[in-house]
């Protein structure tokens, strides 16, 4: 393992390579004790970790823009349509009267600043999303409905 003072090549360096150069005690960390916050790194070792995180999207707030709202391939024609920070959802189906919207979606969630906007219309008195992926949704933004004053129902059973 090379001493905190030599100069190495970092940037040639996997992440594997650099947490495998850290001196972390396995135990401490399995621990609940106080043991767990002696563990050191050394600090340029650890800034060189955060950067390379930081860099690969596992530290931000934003990691890799992914998208957060997926419709469902069920056949209730939900369109998601990504503009910026705001997440346009358009299409679904009409009930037979026509007062209710129906979306279906694999996943939804939104990341902090991300707005969902449900567009309706003013003859739509009810919009009814689901999530059917299995896992639960994680909202820390906006959900909005434009163009109608609609109630909006979103329902994940995860």
């Amino acid at each position: 393992m090379p001493k905190h003072n030599q100069t190495t090549n970092k940037t040639s360096q996997s992440i594997p390579q650099v947490l495998a150069t850290l001196p972390v005690n396995i135990k401490a960390l399995s621990q609940k004790n106080s043991a767990f916050f002696s563990t050191t790194i050394p600090f340029k070792k650890l800034n060189l970790l955060l950067a390379t995180l930081s860099l690969t999207g596992f530290i931000s707030q934003n990691p890799l823009m992914a998208q957060t709202i997926t419709p469902a391939a069920d056949g209730t024609g939900t369109i998601v349509t990504p503009d910026g920070q705001r997440i346009d959802i358009n299409g679904g189906t009409l009930s037979p009267d026509k007062a209710n919207l129906f979306h279906s979606f694999q996943k939804f969630n939104l990341d902090q600043n991300q707005i969902a906007n449900f567009l309706s219309n003013p003859s739509i008195r009810n919009i009814l999303g689901r999530v059917t992926g299995g896992d639960p949704s994680i909202i820390n933004g906006l959900i909005q409905v434009s163009g109608g004053n609609s109630n909006l129902y979103l329902m994940n059973p995860a």
